[in-house]
């Protein structure tokens, strides 16, 4: 984003998974217009369905609502005005939303019950044959870890009140029905209540769930003079209330004029940005904190004044104390490094790009990606033909690239149906 528009840039492929078989379809839209008069656009990654329904559709569907005179002044409007259609909408009915409720649930158990058998066979290579009772101790464990997880997990602010009493109201005869077929003899019944509170939380805490969709809306509004972007994490529609975090509000001002911002796998362009790869740094800092660890212990064990346990725990404190002050005086020079030398400079030419050179930089962004993924082992999950879309303030939103399932020549119906007749545009 600079001063003068916000350029979106997507790439084509979806992984689909089937029980241990992934394949990629390198097909899918992500990059849409939100509106066809008002310069707004929307981005989607993760998941290329919401519920069950396509993204594209629930998309084209919420465009047709908005028609021209519906012009919202800032750019949150917009996006909270499609939340609100999301949860109002009449697609997404109380049968809906409980099969839902319940797939999630039964996909998160099985899981479980993946990670129990998976412990019980590694116990059972080990010492042979286990009885009753320690098969149940392995499943209580694992069980025992997700409800720390999620007791631990803030609480979604969306949440309605009263939101668990009438949860376990409707639906506890339903979960211990799902405990019952899933786990069998896994689990004592005195487990139920903590898988019970697991199912719950699902629901209504903030825990980091892989099962969202991200979806990221740009542009202006009304009154907005520079380009503002929402970014948000959703995973479902639940007694007629929408779960989902805001995780990104950014917009250009006088002082700020130029931004890039990743979505998704965001590695690559991490490391255009910054110079340096994140799991390198990730890395460095595990070693450096495990050094320092090994460090403090040879010390205390050559420091002949330390005799009593308590005068070697206050010395090991001490030490680590220290070590930490390092590591973090360390890791500051590096990020300040990293943005003095490397990301404040493209950030600079960022924000005076013109418009079809800052599209170029969106797309070569997602080109890099995608690169990447081709040259190496791992699963092409970026790739196929890139869409980029440049919005601004004058022009609204206009297509830089395109991909169409049809050929456009043959379908000059479409075009003129777009704006139902209307000429602009």
């Amino acid at each position: 984003m600079n001063k003068e528009a916000v350029a979106l840039a997507a790439d084509s492929t979806v992984t689909w998974s089937g029980g241990s078989d992934e394949k990629t379809i390198p097909s899918a839209n992500k990059l849409f217009s939100l509106s066809k008069y008002h310069p707004v656009g929307i981005m989607i990654y993760q998941n290329a369905d919401f519920m069950g329904v396509p993204w594209e559709t629930i998309i084209k569907i919420y465009r047709e609502k908005i028609k021209k005179e519906d012009e919202y002044d800032k750019l949150e409007d917009y996006a909270n005005d499609f939340l609100s259609f999301l949860e109002k909408n009449q697609y997404f009915d109380e049968d809906f939303q409980e099969d839902y409720l319940l797939q999630t649930i039964i996909s998160h158990f099985f899981l479980y019950r993946k990670q129990m058998l998976k412990k019980i066979n590694e116990e059972m290579y080990k010492q042979g044959l286990i009885d009753d009772s320690e098969i149940k101790h392995i499943s209580l464990e694992i069980i025992k870890s997700y409800q720390k997880l999620f007791q631990n997990a803030p609480k979604n602010e969306n949440v309605p009140k009263n939101f668990e009493k009438k949860f376990i109201k409707n639906y506890h005869d339903a979960i211990d029905n799902i405990i019952q077929n899933i786990f069998e003899k896994l689990i004592n019944t005195n487990d139920y209540f903590r898988l019970r509170e697991i199912a719950i939380s699902l629901f209504c805490k903030d825990v980091g769930r892989s099962d969202y969709s991200g979806i990221v809306i740009a542009g202006f509004g009304k009154k907005d003079i520079f380009p503002k972007l929402q970014a948000f994490r959703l995973e479902g529609i639940i007694d007629n209330f929408l779960k989902y975090t805001k995780f990104a509000d950014h917009k250009v001002t006088v002082h700020n004029g130029g931004a890039i911002y990743p979505f998704a796998q965001q590695d690559m362009v991490v490391r255009f940005m910054d110079g340096v790869d994140p799991k390198y740094e990730e890395t460095e800092r595990g070693y450096l904190i495990e050094m320092f660890e090994e460090y403090g212990e040879e010390v205390i064990k050559r420091v002949d004044c330390y005799n009593t346990i308590s005068q070697k725990r206050r010395l090991k404190a001490h030490l680590k104390k220290i070590s930490n002050e390092i590591i973090e005086d360390h890791v500051k020079k590096i990020k300040d490094l990293k943005k003095s030398e490397y990301s404040h400079p493209i950030v600079e030419v960022v924000s005076i790009l013109p418009k079809k050179d800052l599209a170029l930089m969106a797309e070569s962004l997602v080109n890099l990606t995608s690169l990447k993924k081709k040259v190496t082992m791992e699963t092409e999950t970026v790739g196929g033909p890139i869409d980029v879309a440049i919005i601004s303030k004058g022009d609204k939103f206009i297509w830089i690239k395109r991909k169409h399932y049809f050929n456009p020549e043959l379908n000059h119906h479409f075009f003129e149906n777009y704006f139902g007749g209307e000429t602009n545009g």
